[in-house]
């Protein structure tokens, strides 16, 4: 349902800005109704992916979907690019609402998915609540929701790249482009060592090792006045951001279980969805009293102190096999 209201959405997008009728509020509605969509859809697909491999395989599975969505990184503002020269940018939308029917259609060969019906006894509040009992009696849980939120919230140097390519590096759109694609070519990278070892021991010490050198990604990135040594920066960030994320997702999957794997991902994503947006306020006054470069190498720094006092509060994280 969620998938096929973003098709509508998308669509309805396409056809009121071919019409040329399209209005600032009409934007702001449709963007807020595509992200409550995503917030359904996004519990359902990580809740989905555990019943469809078994538990060694999820490691690549969870991989995979990670190089489809770089790979759409990547593809997908050249593809946006050559439509617009040739087209109006409405009949972009126009193309992504229609091209949700190849999602629908794998969706609906789905069939074999035991999923346990809810307990009649309880109503939703509860089950709420149960999920957040599960995730705060959960130190594991509790530590990689931190690491990611922290990551998020300090080292968003990303959101000043516009700025970064203009000012400190000199650069045309040409330049940028580069700038703006070279996180997803890092995850794509590491999500090729990702699939050599597809099922590392000691996910959660990969997750913090992968948490600091996030932030060091960010410091050489606020360093540097050279554009090969802020595209190394950008491939660290990209390459430890995308191990952590699917080592994370991982640990997650196999430790929540099945009945409660929806709404615990759910509270999850509230922090989650939440980090890169206080990550970007936090970025933009950084820059306003330290400076653009400062405030980069802040992030980065404020990201490794994160990262070592959650490693020094659950330690056992550190030693966790999985």
């Amino acid at each position: 349902w969620s998938q096929s209201v973003m098709a509508i959405l998308a669509s309805v997008l396409g056809l009121v800005s071919l019409s040329g009728n399209a209005t600032p509020f009409m934007l702001y509605t449709m963007a807020a109704c595509t992200e409550v969509a995503s917030a359904f859809d996004g519990p359902s697909r990580k809740a989905l992916i555990p019943q469809l491999v078994p538990p060694q395989a999820l490691t690549s599975a969870l991989t995979l979907t990670s190089i489809t969505k770089n790979v759409s990184k990547l593809v997908g503002p050249a593809l946006m690019g050559i439509i617009i020269s040739v087209a109006p940018i409405g009949s972009v939308y126009l193309i992504n609402g229609i091209s949700f029917i190849a999602v629908l259609i794998s969706l609906l060969k789905l069939k074999d998915i035991n999923v346990q019906p809810n307990d009649p006894q309880k109503n939703a509040i509860h089950r709420v609540l149960e999920g957040a009992r599960f995730l705060k009696g959960s130190k594991p849980l509790v530590s990689l929701l931190a690491l990611d939120f922290g990551a998020n919230v300090w080292a968003a140097a990303t959101v000043l790249l516009p700025v970064y390519a203009t000012e400190v590096l000199h650069l045309g759109s040409k330049g940028y482009g580069f700038l703006a694609s070279a996180m997803a070519a890092g995850g794509l990278l590491a999500s090729a060592f990702l699939l050599i070892i597809p099922n590392p021991s000691y996910k959660g010490r990969w997750v913090m090792i992968c948490s600091v050198g996030y932030g060091v990604g960010a410091i050489l990135l606020g360093v540097s006045n050279s554009l090969y040594l802020s595209l190394v920066a950008l491939l660290l960030m990209g390459a430890m951001d995308q191990v952590s994320t699917v080592l994370r997702n991982t640990i997650h999957q196999l430790i929540t279980p099945d009945e409660m794997r929806g709404r615990v991902t759910a509270i999850n994503m509230i922090f989650t969805k939440s980090g890169p947006r206080l990550g970007e306020l936090e970025a933009g006054f950084a820059a306003s009293y330290l400076g653009l470069t400062s405030s980069i190498i802040f992030g980065g720094a404020a990201c490794i102190a994160t990262t070592l006092m959650i490693t020094l509060w659950n330690s056992k994280l550190w030693w966790r096999r999985d």
